[in-house]
């Protein structure tokens, strides 16, 4: 699902929902669908906690993955025989680069890797993957739009997406965001700082 898709779905609950305009909190590839939700809908939210996101593109190499795991013969096959052993072998390297210089949760660690390694889990999320570089490119331009309250957060030690090539250049396109650079933190603040977390929530509710 591109970022514009979900966030419009997001509109669709969240109007169905009764009392006042959410706050619309986002995650690394979720905090683009959150942005998205605040440049599509301005007048839907009382404004955007935005942790460890992507929101610029940044490269070829998710689109060169995608474009392999989606085509017609190739794709199925390769999702079907190198991909799932190489996701499972990566799967706690992945978790270990995303909370370091944290170590990584039980819970976690206890996570059944096997579930995403599937091959039908690959494809939908190399798809994701093909639809997360233009959707950043497309929504880019308009984030100086966002006249919301916007707490933006991420850690110094983001070993998954740098806080200063996302992070700090979205704060510098948003007059209206504060910005939080977490010391001794990487890629997930709501699991290593969530007390730093729940205070940017009630920032953005105070300024709403």
């Amino acid at each position: 699902m591109d970022p514009s898709t979900a966030s419009a779905a997001l509109s669709g609950s969240t109007r169905q929902a009764e009392g006042e305009k959410p706050i619309v909190l986002g995650h690394s590839w979720g905090a683009l669908a959150a942005i998205a939700y605040g440049v599509q809908f301005p007048r839907h939210s009382a404004g955007l906690v935005l942790l460890s996101g992507f929101y610029f593109p940044r490269g070829r190499a998710l689109l060169h993955f995608a474009n392999i795991a989606v085509q017609p013969i190739i794709g199925p096959l390769v999702c079907r025989t190198i991909l799932p052993p190489l996701f499972k072998l990566s799967g706690s390297l992945n978790w270990r680069a995303h909370f370091v210089p944290h170590k990584v949760p039980k819970e976690v660690v206890d996570y059944p890797f096997d579930l995403t390694s599937r091959s039908a889990q690959i494809r939908t999320f190399a798809l994701e993957c093909g639809l997360l570089e233009p959707g950043a490119a497309d929504l880019a331009p308009h984030y100086r739009n966002l006249e919301v309250p916007i707490a933006i957060l991420a850690g110094k030690g983001d070993h998954v997406l740098h806080s200063g090539e996302q992070s700090v250049r979205l704060h510098q396109h948003l007059p209206n965001s504060s910005l939080e650079l977490l010391s001794d933190c990487g890629h997930m603040p709501h699991f290593t700082h969530l007390h730093e977390v729940l205070r940017a929530i009630d920032q953005v509710a105070s300024a709403s």
